[in-house]
This record gives structure tokens, sequence and C-alpha cells, in this order.
């Protein structure tokens, strides 16, 4: 077999997928395209059914529905109190939440019925929580939570701390 007919690793497969993150936030200037590209980008390292990202109402202290696939039409207006639900807790404690099973989780607030399992990742600038990128599986377990989430928080972090990513959220 010929070296470059060999399937590219998951890693490389990552390192990849990073590079193009990091182009798309400098050359994109438009937030909706960017979430959507970043969207597009993040399901080719975590294949997912069901992605949102939520951003901080710093005054009302709740997160709400910024950008979203896979989510019924009436979550378009979903405002979640920080601390609150998988998403809300992940705001609140600056740090990623997986949940395997959401019908045993007592604080889980149920946007898609089909949802199973729940992957919330705070997206962080400036020593401050700016929103929380959220994927649902329609499966228990979800699909690899362990090792998608090390790709997860090895490429976030390079995408959310930039200066223009920043400036947009806050638009």
């Amino acid at each position: 077999m010929k070296p470059d007919s060999v399937a590219p690793s998951s890693e490389a497969r990552f390192l990849s997928t990073l590079v193009e993150i990091n182009h798309e936030i400098t050359s994109i200037l438009d937030l909706d395209e960017l979430l959507n590209k970043i969207a597009e980008l993040t399901h080719r390292i975590v294949p997912y059914e069901i992605f949102s990202i939520f951003l901080v109402d710093d005054e009302k202290q709740e997160l709400y529905l910024r950008f979203a696939l896979g989510h019924p039409p009436e979550a378009r207006n979903l405002r979640i109190p920080i601390g609150q639900g998988v998403t809300g807790t992940a705001a609140l404690e600056r740090k990623p939440v997986i949940v395997d099973d959401v019908r045993k989780y007592p604080r889980y607030i149920e946007t898609v019925k089909a949802a199973r399992s729940e992957l919330a990742v705070p997206l962080v600038s400036k020593n401050r929580v700016v929103g929380v990128l959220d994927i649902e599986s329609p499966e228990i377990g979800g699909r690899c939570w362990l090792c998608c989430t090390r790709s997860a928080l090895k490429w976030v972090p390079r995408w959310k701390s930039t200066n223009w990513f920043t400036r947009s959220l806050q638009r």
C-alpha cells in the first residue's frame, strides 16, 4: 500500500483541522459565518448530530443560544441561567462537563428529545467565560467522548482566545 493511500490518523486529522480553524479565525469577518465554520470543522473531530454555541449575557447572568444545529425551532430563544443544566454548569465551574446519560443528570435541561449524552466546554477569554460550546448525542455515552474531549480541549483555547473572536462575541 502506498504511504499516501493510508487513511490519516485521528491525530493527523486533528492537527489538520486545528490549522484550518486557526486560519478561519483570522480570515472570516462575519461572526455567523465563523460560528458555522467552527461547527463544520468541529464535526471533523467530534462526529456530532446536535451542536450549539451559547454566549453569556453578563447583565442577566444567563447563556443564550447563538448558534445551533440539530435543535428544534423553539430552542432559538433558549436562555439558561449560569449554573443550571449542563451548559450552565460548565460556565459556572469554568471546566468541561461530560454527562454520559442525561436522563440520570438531575440538572439536565431538555431541548432535544433524542439527546442521551452531552459534552459542554466553556469558552474563556481574558479569564472570563464568554460562552459554552455544547455537543449532544442520541447515544448513551456519546461518541467517544473521552478521546474527543481531549481533542476539543486542545483546540478550543487556540481559537477562543484570539482578539478578533473576543471582539466578535462582544458585538
